[in-house]
Protein backbone atom coordinates (compact mmCIF):
# COMPACT_ATOMS: atom_id res chain seq x y z
CA UNK A 1 0.00 0.00 0.00
CA UNK A 2 1.18 3.59 -0.75
CA UNK A 3 2.20 5.85 2.24
CA UNK A 4 1.70 9.66 2.32
CA UNK A 5 3.81 11.22 4.89
CA UNK A 6 2.40 14.14 6.94
CA UNK A 7 4.24 17.12 8.81
CA UNK A 8 2.17 18.40 11.80
CA UNK A 9 4.38 21.56 14.09
CA UNK A 10 2.86 21.80 17.55
CA UNK A 11 2.08 25.02 19.30
CA UNK A 12 0.02 25.95 22.00
CA UNK A 13 -2.77 27.09 19.92
CA UNK A 14 -2.04 25.68 16.63
CA UNK A 15 -1.06 22.88 14.25
CA UNK A 16 1.12 23.51 10.81
CA UNK A 17 0.13 20.84 9.02
CA UNK A 18 1.94 20.03 5.65
CA UNK A 19 1.18 17.03 3.43
CA UNK A 20 1.63 16.67 0.12
CA UNK A 21 2.76 19.68 -1.23
CA UNK A 22 -0.24 21.35 0.53
CA UNK A 23 -0.29 22.97 4.11
CA UNK A 24 -3.08 23.95 6.47
CA UNK A 25 -3.14 26.02 9.74
CA UNK A 26 -5.33 24.45 12.12
CA UNK A 27 -6.39 24.77 15.95
CA UNK A 28 -4.60 22.61 18.20
CA UNK A 29 -7.86 21.60 20.36
CA UNK A 30 -10.24 18.61 19.94
CA UNK A 31 -12.17 20.61 16.91
CA UNK A 32 -9.15 21.54 15.00
CA UNK A 33 -7.45 17.52 15.44
CA UNK A 34 -10.80 16.17 13.73
CA UNK A 35 -10.44 18.40 10.88
CA UNK A 36 -6.92 17.37 10.32
CA UNK A 37 -7.90 14.11 10.89
CA UNK A 38 -10.78 14.21 7.82
CA UNK A 39 -8.37 17.06 5.86
CA UNK A 40 -5.48 14.25 5.60
CA UNK A 41 -7.71 11.22 4.39
CA UNK A 42 -9.31 13.61 1.80
CA UNK A 43 -5.81 14.42 0.72
CA UNK A 44 -5.05 10.75 0.48
CA UNK A 45 -7.15 8.85 -0.63
CA UNK A 46 -6.71 5.33 -0.04
CA UNK A 47 -3.52 5.51 0.47
CA UNK A 48 -2.08 4.88 4.47
CA UNK A 49 -1.55 8.10 6.21
CA UNK A 50 1.85 8.78 8.83
CA UNK A 51 1.95 11.51 10.73
CA UNK A 52 5.03 12.80 12.11
CA UNK A 53 5.06 15.00 15.35
CA UNK A 54 7.92 16.45 17.28
CA UNK A 55 7.63 16.43 21.11
CA UNK A 56 6.53 19.95 22.22
CA UNK A 57 6.75 19.87 25.97
CA UNK A 58 3.34 18.25 26.45
CA UNK A 59 0.96 20.45 23.94
CA UNK A 60 1.75 17.46 20.98
CA UNK A 61 -0.12 14.98 23.93
CA UNK A 62 -4.24 15.29 22.98
CA UNK A 63 -3.26 15.16 19.40
CA UNK A 64 -1.30 12.14 19.38
CA UNK A 65 -4.20 10.23 21.25
CA UNK A 66 -6.53 11.72 19.04
CA UNK A 67 -4.75 10.49 15.92
CA UNK A 68 -4.16 7.01 17.39
CA UNK A 69 -7.64 6.56 17.97
CA UNK A 70 -8.63 7.41 14.81
CA UNK A 71 -6.44 4.90 13.62
CA UNK A 72 -3.71 6.92 12.38
CA UNK A 73 -0.10 5.84 12.47
CA UNK A 74 2.19 8.56 14.39
CA UNK A 75 5.57 8.89 14.74
CA UNK A 76 7.05 10.96 17.99
CA UNK A 77 10.49 12.61 17.32
CA UNK A 78 12.62 14.23 19.07
CA UNK A 79 13.07 18.07 17.89
CA UNK A 80 17.04 18.45 18.41
CA UNK A 81 17.88 15.29 16.09
CA UNK A 82 15.19 16.74 13.66
CA UNK A 83 16.57 20.12 13.04
CA UNK A 84 20.25 18.56 13.09
CA UNK A 85 19.12 16.15 10.02
CA UNK A 86 17.26 19.84 8.94
CA UNK A 87 21.10 21.99 9.07
CA UNK A 88 22.62 18.93 7.82
CA UNK A 89 20.20 19.55 4.43
CA UNK A 90 21.21 23.10 4.08
CA UNK A 91 17.54 24.21 5.36
CA UNK A 92 18.63 27.28 7.91
CA UNK A 93 15.49 28.99 7.75
CA UNK A 94 12.64 28.24 10.56
CA UNK A 95 8.68 29.07 10.53
CA UNK A 96 5.83 26.57 11.89
CA UNK A 97 5.53 26.36 8.18
CA UNK A 98 8.67 24.99 7.63
CA UNK A 99 9.17 22.97 10.49
CA UNK A 100 5.65 21.49 9.01
CA UNK A 101 7.63 20.63 5.93
CA UNK A 102 10.82 19.36 7.21
CA UNK A 103 9.17 16.42 9.44
CA UNK A 104 7.16 15.72 6.69
CA UNK A 105 10.54 15.23 4.63
CA UNK A 106 12.25 13.69 7.22
CA UNK A 107 9.73 11.07 8.19
CA UNK A 108 9.38 9.94 4.56
CA UNK A 109 13.45 9.85 4.74
CA UNK A 110 14.34 8.43 7.76
CA UNK A 111 11.56 6.31 8.39
CA UNK A 112 11.40 6.80 11.94
CA UNK A 113 9.54 4.30 14.59
CA UNK A 114 6.03 4.58 14.96
CA UNK A 115 4.86 6.28 18.42
CA UNK A 116 3.12 3.16 20.39
CA UNK A 117 0.38 4.32 22.58
CA UNK A 118 1.18 3.33 26.87
CA UNK A 119 -1.89 1.96 28.46
CA UNK A 120 -3.88 4.27 31.09
CA UNK A 121 -1.98 3.06 34.25
CA UNK A 122 1.69 3.28 32.86
CA UNK A 123 0.30 6.94 31.18
CA UNK A 124 -0.93 8.13 34.88
CA UNK A 125 2.40 6.60 36.53
CA UNK A 126 4.48 8.63 33.75
CA UNK A 127 2.57 12.23 34.43
CA UNK A 128 3.12 11.52 38.18
CA UNK A 129 6.53 10.91 37.42
CA UNK A 130 6.37 14.18 36.01
CA UNK A 131 5.38 16.18 38.26
CA UNK A 132 7.14 14.00 41.31
CA UNK A 133 10.25 15.85 39.33
CA UNK A 134 8.83 19.37 39.01
CA UNK A 135 7.78 18.76 43.46
CA UNK A 136 11.47 17.58 44.11
CA UNK A 137 12.96 21.01 41.76
CA UNK A 138 10.95 23.35 43.32
CA UNK A 139 11.86 21.10 47.40
CA UNK A 140 15.55 21.98 46.40
CA UNK A 141 14.91 25.59 45.93
CA UNK A 142 13.12 25.93 48.99
CA UNK A 143 15.50 24.21 51.06
CA UNK A 144 18.29 26.09 49.58
CA UNK A 145 15.84 29.75 50.48
CA UNK A 146 15.49 28.34 54.29
CA UNK A 147 19.28 27.93 54.93
CA UNK A 148 19.96 31.29 53.75
CA UNK A 149 17.15 32.94 56.37
CA UNK A 150 19.43 32.97 59.29
CA UNK A 151 21.52 35.15 57.38
CA UNK A 152 18.90 37.49 56.64
CA UNK A 153 18.05 39.99 58.99
CA UNK A 154 14.33 41.64 59.47
CA UNK A 155 12.99 38.29 57.10
CA UNK A 156 9.43 38.56 58.35
CA UNK A 157 7.38 35.99 60.07
CA UNK A 158 4.89 35.43 56.93
CA UNK A 159 8.56 34.28 55.17
CA UNK A 160 9.65 32.10 57.57
CA UNK A 161 6.67 30.52 58.15
CA UNK A 162 5.31 30.61 54.76
CA UNK A 163 8.85 28.68 53.31
CA UNK A 164 8.39 25.97 56.11
CA UNK A 165 4.25 25.42 55.00
CA UNK A 166 5.36 25.05 51.92
CA UNK A 167 8.57 22.45 52.41
CA UNK A 168 6.04 20.73 54.39
CA UNK A 169 3.49 20.69 51.50
CA UNK A 170 6.24 19.61 49.35
CA UNK A 171 7.06 16.94 51.29
CA UNK A 172 3.70 15.09 51.91
CA UNK A 173 2.82 15.78 47.81
CA UNK A 174 6.54 13.99 47.42
CA UNK A 175 5.42 11.27 49.93
CA UNK A 176 1.67 10.99 48.07
CA UNK A 177 3.00 10.77 44.27
CA UNK A 178 5.16 7.73 45.81
CA UNK A 179 2.51 6.09 47.82
CA UNK A 180 0.43 6.21 44.45
CA UNK A 181 3.25 4.62 41.67
CA UNK A 182 3.68 1.55 44.19
CA UNK A 183 0.13 0.88 44.58
CA UNK A 184 -0.13 1.20 40.85
CA UNK A 185 2.75 -1.36 40.17
CA UNK A 186 1.43 -3.54 42.98
CA UNK A 187 -1.90 -3.80 41.43
CA UNK A 188 -0.16 -5.53 38.48
CA UNK A 189 1.47 -8.82 39.30
CA UNK A 190 3.85 -8.45 36.79
CA UNK A 191 5.06 -5.39 37.83
CA UNK A 192 4.95 -6.50 41.62
CA UNK A 193 7.71 -9.52 40.84
CA UNK A 194 9.54 -7.19 38.61
CA UNK A 195 9.76 -4.28 41.22
CA UNK A 196 10.73 -6.86 44.10
CA UNK A 197 13.53 -8.13 41.67
CA UNK A 198 14.86 -4.96 41.43
CA UNK A 199 15.07 -4.45 44.73
CA UNK A 200 18.48 -7.53 44.83
CA UNK A 201 20.64 -5.18 42.56
CA UNK A 202 23.16 -3.30 43.94
CA UNK A 203 22.49 0.48 44.94
CA UNK A 204 18.67 -0.09 44.27
CA UNK A 205 16.62 0.79 47.07
CA UNK A 206 12.98 0.88 47.89
CA UNK A 207 12.01 4.70 45.61
CA UNK A 208 14.49 3.80 43.31
CA UNK A 209 12.98 0.30 42.33
CA UNK A 210 9.43 2.13 42.12
CA UNK A 211 10.82 4.59 39.96
CA UNK A 212 13.03 2.37 37.71
CA UNK A 213 10.24 -0.04 37.08
CA UNK A 214 8.56 2.83 35.73
CA UNK A 215 10.95 3.69 33.64
CA UNK A 216 11.54 0.42 31.91
CA UNK A 217 7.82 0.09 31.17
CA UNK A 218 8.06 2.87 29.21
CA UNK A 219 10.79 2.01 27.45
CA UNK A 220 9.48 -1.59 26.67
CA UNK A 221 6.28 0.58 25.20
CA UNK A 222 8.55 3.47 23.37
CA UNK A 223 11.19 0.81 22.17
CA UNK A 224 8.19 -2.15 21.42
CA UNK A 225 10.15 -4.56 23.16
CA UNK A 226 13.60 -4.16 20.84
CA UNK A 227 15.48 -1.39 22.38
CA UNK A 228 19.00 -1.73 23.43
CA UNK A 229 21.26 -1.37 26.05
CA UNK A 230 23.23 1.12 24.56
CA UNK A 231 20.08 3.34 23.68
CA UNK A 232 19.02 2.75 27.16
CA UNK A 233 22.15 4.39 28.80
CA UNK A 234 21.98 7.18 26.72
CA UNK A 235 18.45 7.63 27.23
CA UNK A 236 19.46 8.57 31.25
CA UNK A 237 22.33 10.23 30.04
CA UNK A 238 25.10 8.33 31.27
CA UNK A 239 26.79 7.70 27.97
CA UNK A 240 29.77 8.55 27.41
CA UNK A 241 30.98 11.56 24.94
CA UNK A 242 34.55 11.45 23.81
CA UNK A 243 36.47 14.24 21.37
CA UNK A 244 39.65 13.10 19.60
CA UNK A 245 41.00 14.47 17.11
CA UNK A 246 44.68 13.91 14.90
CA UNK A 247 44.82 11.83 18.31
CA UNK A 248 44.67 13.91 20.90
CA UNK A 249 41.53 14.54 22.79
CA UNK A 250 39.94 17.69 22.18
CA UNK A 251 38.14 18.53 25.37
CA UNK A 252 37.97 15.95 28.39
CA UNK A 253 35.37 12.78 27.89
CA UNK A 254 31.96 13.55 29.98
CA UNK A 255 28.67 11.40 30.03
CA UNK A 256 25.92 13.45 28.06
CA UNK A 257 23.78 14.55 30.58
CA UNK A 258 20.66 13.62 28.22
CA UNK A 259 17.34 11.90 29.17
CA UNK A 260 15.90 11.44 32.94
CA UNK A 261 18.31 13.94 35.02
CA UNK A 262 16.53 13.44 38.08
CA UNK A 263 16.57 9.18 37.59
CA UNK A 264 20.10 9.78 36.41
CA UNK A 265 20.96 11.45 39.64
CA UNK A 266 19.20 8.93 41.57
CA UNK A 267 21.13 6.27 40.54
CA UNK A 268 24.00 7.93 40.56
CA UNK A 269 23.19 7.99 44.44
CA UNK A 270 22.29 4.58 45.12
CA UNK A 271 25.61 3.88 42.55
CA UNK A 272 27.55 6.01 45.22
CA UNK A 273 26.09 4.49 48.88
CA UNK A 274 27.19 1.01 47.18
CA UNK A 275 30.01 1.28 46.16
CA UNK A 276 31.46 2.54 49.84
CA UNK A 277 31.09 -1.34 50.42
CA UNK A 278 33.42 -3.41 49.88
CA UNK A 279 31.61 -6.31 50.31
CA UNK A 280 29.40 -6.05 47.70
CA UNK A 281 30.01 -6.83 43.82
CA UNK A 282 29.73 -2.67 43.16
CA UNK A 283 32.36 -2.11 45.52
CA UNK A 284 34.57 -4.43 44.02
CA UNK A 285 34.26 -2.97 41.20
CA UNK A 286 34.31 0.51 42.32
CA UNK A 287 37.38 -0.07 43.86
CA UNK A 288 39.21 -2.20 40.70
CA UNK A 289 38.62 1.20 39.12
CA UNK A 290 40.81 3.27 41.47
CA UNK A 291 43.23 0.62 41.46
CA UNK A 292 43.23 1.29 37.43
CA UNK A 293 44.34 5.50 38.80
CA UNK A 294 40.08 6.29 37.63
CA UNK A 295 39.00 9.36 39.73
CA UNK A 296 36.43 8.96 42.54
CA UNK A 297 33.30 10.75 40.23
CA UNK A 298 34.06 8.67 37.03
CA UNK A 299 34.59 6.07 38.80
CA UNK A 300 31.00 6.55 40.64
CA UNK A 301 29.67 6.75 37.16
CA UNK A 302 30.82 4.00 35.68
CA UNK A 303 29.07 2.32 39.18
CA UNK A 304 25.98 4.35 38.10
CA UNK A 305 25.88 2.85 34.26
CA UNK A 306 26.69 -0.77 35.96
CA UNK A 307 23.62 -0.65 38.21
CA UNK A 308 21.22 0.70 35.65
CA UNK A 309 22.41 -2.65 32.96
CA UNK A 310 22.06 -4.94 36.09
CA UNK A 311 18.68 -3.75 36.73
CA UNK A 312 17.12 -3.74 32.96
CA UNK A 313 18.55 -7.26 32.55
CA UNK A 314 16.82 -8.24 35.81
CA UNK A 315 13.90 -6.23 34.32
CA UNK A 316 13.91 -8.38 31.49
CA UNK A 317 15.22 -11.75 32.48
CA UNK A 318 12.93 -12.17 35.14
CA UNK A 319 15.25 -13.29 37.65
CA UNK A 320 17.03 -12.08 40.84
CA UNK A 321 20.36 -10.46 40.52
CA UNK A 322 23.12 -12.69 40.66
CA UNK A 323 26.83 -11.45 41.92
CA UNK A 324 28.70 -14.09 40.79
CA UNK A 325 27.19 -13.61 37.40
CA UNK A 326 28.55 -10.05 37.59
CA UNK A 327 32.34 -10.83 38.43
CA UNK A 328 34.67 -10.08 35.77
CA UNK A 329 36.58 -13.81 34.63
CA UNK A 330 39.81 -12.05 34.86
CA UNK A 331 40.05 -10.53 38.62
CA UNK A 332 42.37 -9.78 40.87
CA UNK A 333 40.38 -9.13 43.49
CA UNK A 334 39.05 -11.32 45.85
CA UNK A 335 35.38 -12.74 45.36
CA UNK A 336 33.11 -13.28 48.44
CA UNK A 337 31.19 -16.16 48.39
CA UNK A 338 27.26 -16.12 49.24
CA UNK A 339 26.83 -18.79 51.60
CA UNK A 340 23.89 -21.34 51.06
CA UNK A 341 22.05 -20.47 54.12
CA UNK A 342 22.70 -16.45 53.35
CA UNK A 343 19.79 -15.18 50.90
CA UNK A 344 21.26 -13.17 47.83
CA UNK A 345 19.63 -10.15 49.47
CA UNK A 346 20.77 -10.13 51.98
CA UNK A 347 24.76 -10.47 51.05
CA UNK A 348 24.72 -7.25 49.25
CA UNK A 349 24.27 -3.81 50.90
CA UNK A 350 21.78 -1.86 48.44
Amino acid sequence: MAIVWCGVDVSKRQLDVAIAGQHRTLTNDARGHARLVEWVRQVAGAAAVHVVVEASGGYEQPLLWHLHAAGLRVHLVEPKRVRAWAQAQGRRAKTDRIDAEVLRTYGEVCRPPAWQAPEAALQEMLWALGFLQLVQAMKGQCKNFREKLPYKPHCPAVVQVGSALLLEVQEMLEEWIFAMLQARLQAVPAWREAMQRLRTVPGVGERLAVYLTVFFLWWEVHTQGHGRVRALVAMLGLDPMTAVSGGRAVRPAHISRRGWPWLRGMVYMGAWNAARHPQNVLGQFYRRLRARGKCHKVAVVACSRKVLIWAYAVFRSGQKFDPQLAQPRNSAMPVHPVTPSQSTEDAMVA
